[in-house]
């Protein structure tokens, strides 16, 4: 009996991810603008800016889950590697997903429709581990 092929989850830049922190870093620089100093807002807009920039450009790797070989994520030189995949936040609309050590956060429209419902069906299975 051949083995099935692996249904792989694949995983994009979310626009949530960018635009609900920079809403909040945008909140944040005003009513420091209106009770600190204009100065300290413009350095902490710019200090969120940099790192909202960082943490949108990390993207979960292609993952698929199998009974028989577990969590596997896709390598772009070597194929399919074995992974340790921990969820360590579940809520109705982010993932918090630790793939090899490496945290990700899963948003609503970080993949398709009915690959992140297979996706979070497969991770109802995993304890979830706060960090």
């Amino acid at each position: 009996m051949t083995p099935k092929p692996l249904t792989p989850v694949t995983f994009v830049p979310s626009r949530l991810a960018v635009i609900v922190p920079s809403l909040l870093a945008a909140l944040i620089a005003l009513i420091m603008a209106a009770c600190v100093s204009p100065l300290i807002a413009l350095f902490t807009a710019v200090a969120l800016a940099a790192a909202l920039r960082l943490e949108s450009c990390r993207v979960l790797p292609a993952l698929c889950h199998d009974r028989e070989q577990g969590w596997r994520y896709l390598d772009g030189r070597a194929g399919w590697q074995s992974a340790e995949v921990d969820v360590f936040y579940a809520g109705a609309w982010l993932l918090g997903i630790s793939c090899n050590g490496r945290h990700y956060w899963v948003w609503p429209d970080s993949a398709e429709r009915d690959a992140l419902w297979r996706f979070r069906r497969c991770c109802r299975s995993l304890p979830v581990r706060h960090r």
